[in-house]
């Protein structure tokens, strides 16, 4: 087995409205657990730390969802072009249906969906804690089977 992306994990400072944030794009609750102790807490490295978890399975991957109820950190902002950034993005088979959606939620996009010629699309919206999302609908050279990557 080759090296694969086995889940993305975002710290949340509420993972009851996160995960329904999440669950906007399809995903399905596969496992929900809570981790403390010393062994968490050095494998954290969050002295007193205690997290509950949510995990959200989707086609080809999971979203890890971890809010610390204990050793909880400050909240912070980043622009998508701040060193550290990081976003998650899902792949959508229709892009109006989706902002619709999202939009009635709550989640309006930061801008309009780009048009480019190629036919791949994509958007970035903020989830409930301000973190970055992208929503993407992909051209025939911007799936990942046409980049070499094989589906789980």
């Amino acid at each position: 087995m080759g090296v694969q992306v086995h889940h993305t994990g975002i710290t949340v400072s509420d993972v009851e409205r996160s995960a329904a944030f999440y669950k906007l794009f399809g995903l399905e609750e596969a496992a929900r657990f809570v981790l403390e102790g010393d062994e968490f807490e050095a494998a954290v490295g969050v002295p007193g730390a205690v997290a509950q978890f949510v995990m959200l399975r989707g086609n080809n991957t999971v979203v890890e969802l971890i809010e610390y109820k204990q050793g909880a950190g400050g909240s912070f902002g980043r622009g998508n072009n701040d060193v550290g950034s990081a976003h998650v993005c899902f792949t959508i088979d229709d892009m109006a249906e989706t902002r619709k959606r999202l939009e009635e939620a709550g989640f309006p996009l930061v801008a309009e969906p780009t048009t480019p010629e190629d036919g791949t699309s994509f958007a970035f919206l903020r989830d409930p804690d301000g973190i970055s999302v992208e929503i993407l609908t992909t051209g025939p050279g911007a799936t990942l089977e046409a980049m070499g990557v094989p589906s789980a």
